[in-house]
């Protein structure tokens, strides 16, 4: 694309309502900026953000590609290290940005809301102790037991278009690894996460979700070993 050509794509791509575009990766997420696309006149174009850099100098690369098919034939670059300095991609991409995670943010509040059982006139995000306090409360029935050989084992639950993970993680910023809990709320999209933790051992996340995370795993390990049990005597029962 030329210049002028470039414009003209830009000012199409950001005459489309924001709700017409998907993301891939977690607009929650300071440290990562997601990729954002749309499918138009049969070309599929997906900008990109990346951050680099010090404290001294931060310079953000954007991009925005364009490809018939998943072939891409297209893609065109630009660097600003001046924050509101008026370059093209950077501003179509901070506006796409800017308003799919309200959208997305609104929408999850709505649903973490609706979870909680709560009838707000001015919706806001839950604090932790509410939404522990609410999965503590669920039918053992509803959770799932997941274990991985190299990240451990997890917990999740689904309900009201979010998906909850509380599992375990390793804090590196000691000497000697400290393990802690976490809970992930996620948005059926995978599009935004919300992540409760607190590696401090005496801190109250970490206390609530130790608890939360010890007592899934006694009651659904003793089911899971009962269904296992049930299941080999009929595979081996004559």
């Amino acid at each position: 694309m030329d210049k002028l050509q470039l414009e003209k794509v830009i000012e199409k791509l950001k005459s489309r309502e924001v709700k017409e575009w998907s993301c891939r990766g977690n607009l929650n997420d300071p440290e990562w900026w997601p990729y954002l696309s749309i499918k138009l006149g049969g070309l599929a174009f997906q900008l990109s953000k990346n951050v680099r850099g010090n404290a001294i100098r931060r310079v953000s690369d954007y991009f925005l590609s364009v490809a018939i098919e998943h072939f891409v034939i297209d893609s065109q670059g630009e660097s600003s290290d001046k924050a509101g300095e008026d370059i093209p991609i950077g501003c179509l991409y901070n506006y796409v940005y800017d308003g799919f995670k309200s959208l997305r943010q609104e929408e999850f509040i709505g649903r973490i809301n609706s979870f909680l059982a709560k009838d707000d006139p001015q919706p806001s995000m839950p604090q932790f102790k509410e939404v522990v306090d609410k999965l503590s409360g669920l039918e053992h029935s509803m959770w799932g037991k997941n274990s991985y050989l190299d990240i451990g084992t997890n917990f999740t639950t689904q309900s009201h278009g979010l998906i909850f993970t509380v599992g375990t993680g390793l804090d590196h910023k000691l000497v000697k690894d400290r393990k802690y809990h976490y809970l992930n709320v996620c948005n059926y999209e995978d599009d935004f996460l919300m992540n409760y933790k607190n590696p401090d051992p005496k801190s109250v996340e970490e206390k609530e979700l130790c608890r939360l995370y010890n007592n899934l795993d006694r009651t659904l390990h003793a089911r899971y070993n009962h269904e296992l049990k049930e299941k080999l005597d009929a595979l081996t029962s004559d």
